[in-house]
């Protein structure tokens, strides 16, 4: 689970994306944590196969 902004630094995410965007990534991923996965949609199959 993502807990720090620090867990963003990977390949791909800049630092200027980290300061910018990290602090909403992470409310949103520990939002998600919280569901309770049987109020979610079922999933969706790959469409483009």
């Amino acid at each position: 689970m993502l807990i720090s902004l620090g867990e963003l630094d990977s390949p791909g995410i800049s630092g200027a994306e980290i300061r910018y965007h990290g602090k909403t990534l992470i409310v949103l991923v520990s939002q998600e944590v919280a569901l309770d996965t049987s109020s979610l949609p079922a999933l969706l199959l790959n469409l483009s196969c």
